[in-house]
This record gives structure tokens, sequence and C-alpha cells, in this order.
């Protein structure tokens, strides 16, 4: 009886096992893929792939510094949800925003016929769903560079800087840069995320608000309705998005970055849109199978 009990513990281990290596295969092969892929890009590519279920991660490049584009209002809005958490900001309070505020780029202030009173919320909601460049400088200014420097530090992201303000390009000549790396872009969406490291009613906003549909590479490349909270960032040579996508099985967090593009934009666009759609392709073969590889949709029709 005793060899008995012996023999189907081990083979419970070696099934468990199997399961095991089974998923790691697939991860492998995976990663063999997003590697080949970034060696094959005309510029600079990291990505930064974070299995919020499973706790596997794929890292390519992800502790290399990149421009971050828009994709820092991620940060910009964290900052100001805390302060509205802390009582240092009123969200609901109202602001005036109009076409003399105007920064060039991408937003809608600055073609307003009129000034027009809207609440910092608002402010906040354009920063992230038409990149509006003048509602950012109004949050940068808000929050302010040091206690941007404070936020990041706080949270361990030693890589991410928030430098300058939208559009200006004499900082830009300068070298003083909005940055962060593909690992600490997933990190701030994760701290973010997980309901428990930032303040929960802070990270209840940011959410809500990244949660709003908007362009870029990560909306090309997910299917329509898909649950996504994100922000793109794009400028000259330099694409970007970083996002969390909701799985029901295996939800994940996604960065890919890349710098040093010598060719076409569009082209570039794509190429971050098409890795997205691979791994979001991949998540979902996951999110649909079984511990053992097997399909758990199956239709009623279905035999075996």
């Amino acid at each position: 009886m005793r060899k008995v009990k012996e023999d189907h513990r081990e083979e419970i281990r070696t099934s468990e096992g199997a399961i095991r290596m089974g998923e790691h295969l697939f991860w492998d092969s995976l990663e063999k893929e997003l590697r080949q892929r970034t060696a094959e890009f005309e510029g600079v590519a990291g990505l930064h792939l974070r299995d919020i279920e499973g706790g596997r991660v794929i890292d390519i490049n992800g502790n290399e510094v990149f421009p971050t584009a828009s994709s820092i209002k991620i940060h910009l809005l964290a900052a100001l949800a805390e302060m509205d958490a802390r009582g240092d900001i009123d969200l609901d309070e109202r602001v005036t925003v109009g076409p003399h505020m105007a920064v060039p780029g991408s937003g809608v202030i600055g073609y307003l016929e009129q000034s027009a009173e809207i609440s910092w919320i608002d402010v906040a909601t354009l920063m992230i769903i038409v990149s509006d460049n003048t509602a950012t400088n109004m949050v940068i200014d808000r929050v302010g560079l040091d206690r941007m420097r404070d936020f990041t530090s706080r949270w361990g992201l030693s890589s991410t800087v928030v430098g300058r303000k939208m559009q200006d390009y004499e900082a830009i000549a300068a070298d003083r840069e909005n940055l962060s790396t593909p690992k600490e872009m997933v990190e701030m969406l994760a701290l973010i995320s997980d309901g428990q490291t930032l303040d929960p009613d802070a990270a209840e906003i940011c959410l809500g608000i990244l949660q709003k549909p908007k362009k870029g590479p990560m909306a090309a490349a997910l299917p329509k309705g898909t649950k996504v909270a994100n922000k793109p960032g794009g400028m000259d040579k330099v694409r970007c998005d970083a996002g969390i996508i909701y799985l029901e099985r295996r939800p994940y967090i996604l960065a890919v970055m890349t710098k040093y593009y010598g060719g076409d934009a569009m082209d570039q666009d794509f190429w971050v849109a098409d890795t997205i759609r691979r791994v979001h392709t991949a998540m979902l073969n996951l999110d649909g199978a079984s511990a053992h590889g097997q399909g758990i949709a199956r239709p009623p029709s279905a035999t075996g």
C-alpha cells in the first residue's frame, strides 16, 4: 500500500513537471521569436512582457533607456491622481483652457475658438485620450518637476525621468528628455494595476482614464473590444506603447519601445503594432488553454 501511494505521488510530481515544461517550451518559443524580431528591427527596440497570473516575464533590452514621447503621460497621470488622493489638488476644480495656451503637436485645446472652463480630471483625460500637449504642460506645471522626481524615486523607477515639457525643442536639443525603460514602464503600470501599491483611489482614477479608447499601435494590434489600459507615444525616430491587457485568465502588461529608426514612420508604427499583435496572439493562446495545453473553450459538438 505504501509503495502504491509513493508511486502515485511520483506520478503527480511527474505530471506537474510535464505541465510546467510544456508551458516553459511555449514561452521559450515566444521569446526566441521576439528576440529575432527585435534584432532585425532597423534601429533599437526593446520590450518587457509580464504575465500577471503566471508570473512569467520576457525581457528584451528591458533596461535600455528610451525616449518615451507621450507614454510618459502615464506617470504624470499617476502623480496627479496621487495628489488628489492626498488632498493636494481637487480634480473637480475647474480651470481655464483656450487657444492662447496652445502647444504644438497633438491635442484639441489649441484649436478651440474661445476659452472654456473644464475640470482637472478633464484636463488629465485630454492628456491621455488625444495626447493633448497643452493639457500635458498644464499637468506638468501643476505637479512640478521636483514632485515628479520624488514620485519616480519613491517608486524605484531610477531610469525614468520627466525632464521637459511637451514640444520643448530647446530642451530636446540640450538632451533634457523624458525617458524610461520597457521594464520600468511595465513596473509603473503594475503599481497602478495591483490595487495595493499606489493609493487605491488614485489607481482607480488612472485606470478609468487609461482604459478610454485612443489611437496607437496597441489599438491597431488588438482585436476590437479588447479591454486595455494604455498610452502610446511617438516622435521622430521614436515609437512606444505600454499597457495592461485584460484577458480573462492570463492578463498581462506589455511595453514596446523603439528609437533610432531611420525609415518611414508608418513602418515603425506597423512594427510596434505587429510585435504587440504577436504577443497578444500568444497570450490569447495561453488564456484559452488548460495547464496541459488543451483548449478549454471547446464547442459543445467537440468530441474526445
